[in-house]
């Protein structure tokens, strides 16, 4: 079984391309909804209040994301220590995903910061999705409602995309005027003749 990771900026169309990987019955990995989920659960639960308070959870047992927000994208230091509690977690629970599609031709593994975490070391290829900022300003600002200032604060904690072409066997281009169908047709075809 091959490891592809997925990767790209905020926005840039990921999910939507993974969910195009898994018409064509590729398991795929969603890292970031899979984090979220591993966050409602031990160890991650208690480690979390224990280091950032009650308030990282609402009422209803659900991560109260605007607070979790508001405490680690303005602290670096912060985002690391948060990583280091959710990364080896959600890796344990990617190698398990694996075992169970270990019989596919290949899985991909989707994140937005693989290349910013070191994860790609344990991928054997990896998918860049690339897109201009504006589209992205625009995408992010009409799902999650966040002001220019939040949105580029974020787009700021990742690579930016000139950063991770290095890193990408193949490309991705999802701007506005790009056929996205094609460009993974022929991806697919190549990673099922490896």
């Amino acid at each position: 079984m091959i490891k592809v990771g997925l990767t790209g900026g905020i926005a840039s169309g990921k999910t939507t391309i993974a969910q195009f990987f898994e018409i064509l019955l590729v398991p795929v990995y969603y890292s970031d909804q899979r984090a979220k989920a591993l966050m409602l659960k031990e160890p991650i639960r208690n480690q979390l209040i224990e280091w950032l308070g009650k308030e990282v959870y609402n009422k209803e047992g659900e991560l109260n994301k605007s607070f979790i927000s508001s405490k680690i994208f303005k602290n670096q230091d912060l985002l690391n220590k948060m990583n280091k509690i959710v990364h080896p977690v959600v890796q344990d629970d990617f190698d398990s995903f694996c075992l169970i599609n270990k019989e596919k031709e290949y899985i991909i593994k989707e994140s937005a910061i693989l290349i910013e975490t070191g994860l790609i070391k344990d991928l054997d290829k990896l998918i860049l999705v690339t897109a201009n900022k504006e589209d992205r300003r625009s995408r992010v600002s009409i799902r999650d409602g966040l002001s220019r200032l939040e949105i580029d604060l974020k787009i700021s904690k990742q690579f930016e995309d000139s950063k991770k072409i290095g890193f990408a066997d193949f490309i991705i281009k999802n701007n506005n005027n790009s056929l996205i169908i094609p460009q993974l047709l022929k991806i697919h075809n190549t990673i099922i003749h490896l």
